[in-house]
């Protein structure tokens, strides 16, 4: 079977769902390598914007591709876009930016719920949560601002000593 045969047959049942770390850029990929998996990426598409409750038309109006290369995308029948389509892609369908090069390497994509839901997770399990991590963070800025607004003060308090027992004991 060619290419192109392989890429019109698209399997259209649902997929298993699991949770993955969200990956850090979006590339197209060309080419056979393992991150190349087009079909699959046809199928997360249109599970997503059904259960989005989306149109083609809307997914274009939330950012998404042109209707066109959506039907293309949900068909399979070309094998690479540009990465700003695919980020158009990801905003559209809510899922978290790299989720496209993940589904097309065999993960999944990663949705704000799947993101809370792993926040949430990591809260039960007793690490840091992002939010933790910014509460902490604007809870030590504070302190050191705190501190060198004190250690100014002391400082002035020191010079302006200083001085008046330099003026002193010239006066003397």
């Amino acid at each position: 079977m060619d290419r192109q045969g392989a890429l019109s047959k698209v399997d259209r049942s649902p997929l298993p769902r699991s949770t993955h770390s969200e990956p850090s850029c979006i590339i197209a990929v060309m080419g056979s390598d393992p991150g190349n998996d087009w079909p699959r990426l046809a199928r997360f598409v249109l599970e997503r914007r059904n259960e989005l409750g989306l149109k083609q038309e809307e997914v274009r109006q939330a950012g998404g591709p042109s209707t066109a290369t959506l039907r293309n995308i949900e068909g399979a029948s070309q094998a690479s876009y540009k990465p700003h389509i695919l980020a158009g892609l990801e905003r559209a369908l809510q899922w978290k930016t790299g989720s496209v090069q993940a589904i097309l390497s065999g993960g999944e994509p990663l949705t704000a719920e799947a993101a809370a839901r792993e926040g949430l997770a990591r809260e039960r399990a007793g690490q840091p949560t992002v939010a933790d991590i910014v509460q902490q963070h604007d809870e030590i800025l504070a302190k050191v601002k705190e501190f060198l607004a004190d250690a100014d003060a002391r400082e002035e308090r020191v010079l302006l000593g200083m001085l008046q027992a330099l003026r002193q004991s010239r006066s003397d």
